[in-house]
């Protein structure tokens, strides 16, 4: 019998060429053409999303057929070396009976793709890889020549920033009465947001909890009251499966703000504390995972060398959040050191005078969409300026008559008293 045996496995490649591979480090899928894999030119192979040099990209499935096929054709030699013996050990005093072959294990059949992985080319060597959207979207380490390629413009990231925060701040200040449209309208918009749409589908299909049903959760939480959702993940990618699961179920059931859902997630019998329970103690979840997402992303673009991800996500940071335990009651005061009642007059006056002087519904709207953000920063405590700064500045350009550019110019003092600088229109 041969001390060794080899085989040779066939891993088939996609329609485009490309055969999968896995990193053993932190388990990322991508794709190489073989030709690109086996080049001389390539001293190396890493990771595209760790950047881990490792020995060996053998997916787990290639890995299971290889110790299948070893194992089948281990037994096999076996069974003929003790045939062998049975032969030489036939007519004697002591013989050896092999008995039956055994039964080889069926060899699993390898999938030569996963439709998730979008091609991508090195903007340093011009060799193409597949890898996750996700990364194709952010930033990847280019496997062939270990360079990493920003694939995001900053400014479109920073406005995804800006419109996610912006939307946060509307669900978390939205009305009871409203329910489930909030949600729908937080979710189609974020949807609509290719990097966290991205994120949001790979939180479902790869990282929601088994055995969790939103569906039926929602409905029995809504059909008994004292019901309620408990024992959220503690692994943001499959909480953030959860929470975003259970919106989906809501607006599905079309749950209003009278409904049975919202009655244990404040120990009062008000509908208003009930729905805003539900937010701090549900919903924040899924907007501090994807906070927390962005700002990764923001990280690793070099976003955090300046004031720009602390602006944009700090919108959301600064909302105060209370979380009350074991049906206890929190009552909170937030002294922001402004007039609110002052603050709320003068973006009242704004607001009333793009209605009444400007035409353009969409400029209204871009009114309407700063007042709120000027709103909630200055509310804050901790207003961020490069926030007021790009808000002041599409308010500067925006055509408005003389009384909108009168009540701009007293919203700025008003700002300044808070110890900032800002030009007043001219």
């Amino acid at each position: 019998m041969s001390d060794d045996f080899s085989f040779t496995i066939k891993i088939p490649c996609d329609e485009d060429g490309f055969v999968l591979l896995q990193c053993p480090q932190c388990g990322e899928f991508f794709k190489l053409r073989p030709n690109d894999y086996e080049s001389d030119d390539v001293l190396e192979v890493c990771c595209p999303a760790c950047g881990i040099v490792s020995d060996s990209y053998l997916t787990e499935d290639v890995v299971d057929l290889a110790m299948t096929i070893a194992k089948n054709k281990a037994f096999e030699a076996i069974h003929k070396e003790m045939k062998k013996l049975e032969r030489q050990t036939k007519g004697k005093a002591v013989s050896f009976k092999a008995g039956r072959p055994p039964r080889p294990d069926d060899e699993p059949v390898l999938q030569p793709s996963i439709d998730a992985l979008a091609i991508t080319t090195c903007r340093h060597c011009g060799m193409q890889s597949k890898v996750s959207r996700l990364l194709s979207m952010s930033m990847y380490v280019c496997p062939l020549c270990g360079v990493s390629n920003l694939m995001i413009d900053k400014t479109d990231f920073k406005k995804t920033l800006y419109r996610f925060n912006h939307e946060a701040n509307i669900l978390l200040r939205s009305n009871w009465e409203e329910s489930p449209a909030p949600f729908k309208r937080f979710l189609d918009r974020i949807e609509g947001e290719p990097v966290i749409k991205e994120y949001l589908d790979n939180c479902v299909n790869n990282h929601t909890p088994e055995g969790f049903g939103a569906d039926e959760d929602v409905r029995e939480v809504a059909a008994q009251p004292g019901v309620t959702f408990i024992n959220f993940s503690t692994i943001p990618e499959e909480e953030s499966a959860e929470v975003y699961l259970i919106l989906k179920a809501v607006i599905a059931q079309d749950i209003h703000g009278r409904s049975y859902f919202y009655y244990t997630f404040a120990s009062g019998n008000k509908y208003p504390d009930m729905y805003k329970g539900f937010l701090d103690k549900v919903v924040w979840r899924l907007i501090a995972n994807i906070t927390e997402h962005l700002t990764m992303i923001g990280i690793e673009m070099g976003l955090d060398n300046s004031d720009s991800v602390t602006n944009n996500i700090g919108t959301v940071q600064n909302l105060q959040m209370n979380q009350a335990a074991g049906g206890s009651t929190i009552n909170a005061t937030q002294n922001n050191g402004i007039n609110e009642a002052q603050l709320s007059d003068l973006l009242n006056a704004i607001l009333t005078a793009a209605e009444d002087e400007i035409e353009d519904t969409e400029s209204v709207e871009d009114v309407r969409d700063s007042v709120e953000i000027i709103r909630v920063q200055m509310e804050s405590g901790e207003p961020k300026r490069g926030v007021l700064k790009g808000t002041l500045s599409v308010l500067h350009g925006v055509n408005g008559g003389v009384q909108f550019v009168a009540a701009l110019a007293q919203i700025i003092e008003f700002i300044n008293m808070s110890g900032f600088q800002f030009p007043l229109p001219g």
